[in-house]
């Protein structure tokens, strides 16, 4: 496995984690700001709060379908990357 495949692995992972701490603290804005007297708060509370079932099933879809999507990619990469290696490993058929 090069380093450069695992560094962007651990990249894409990363940004996962960081969409996911955004999602809690939209989510804790939303909880903390509903009875708010500020106009703005106040509209993206009864937004937020409107459609949340909706709103938590689709984050979730979106975050398992980009786990999958990492998964798959650098698999994928590593299995490549691991097949061109072998000649290199193994000079002899029979030493496998």
């Amino acid at each position: 496995m090069q380093e450069i495949s695992l560094q962007n692995f651990e990249d894409d992972i990363f940004n996962i984690k960081e969409y996911i701490k955004h999602i809690n603290l939209v989510n804790k804005i939303e909880i903390r700001n509903r009875d708010s007297e500020t106009e703005p708060l106040k509209e993206f509370c009864e937004h937020t709060h409107s459609f949340g079932k909706y709103k938590k099933i689709f984050e979730y879809k979106a975050i398992v379908i980009s786990l999958y999507g990492i998964l798959e990619t650098y698999i994928n990469c590593w299995i490549q990357e691991h097949v061109e290696s072998l000649p290199i490993l193994v000079k002899n058929y029979a030493e496998l």
